[in-house]
């Protein structure tokens, strides 16, 4: 990396350090979104078992006419 004639050592190395913080806190976004994906994608999974015990256990039963079924 060549620096020029205005650039100090001083702000150099504090630009440098200022890479390597951005690298590191991306590198943890990263890790962050690859954890969350893996919640929604498990989530996703779950609303979709969900959904399929409703469709097998949610059948709907009819009533009868007023005042003739006491319990179904």
């Amino acid at each position: 990396m060549v620096s020029s004639d205005c650039e100090s050592p001083e702000q150099v190395n504090l630009l440098k350090l200022n890479i390597q913080s951005a690298k590191e806190k991306n590198s943890e976004l990263k890790k962050e979104v690859k954890g969350l994906m893996e919640r929604l994608r498990l989530a996703e999974e779950g609303k979709g078992h969900a959904r399929e015990q409703y469709v097998v256990l949610g059948e709907k039963h009819k009533a009868g006419p007023f005042g003739t079924v006491k319990a179904l």
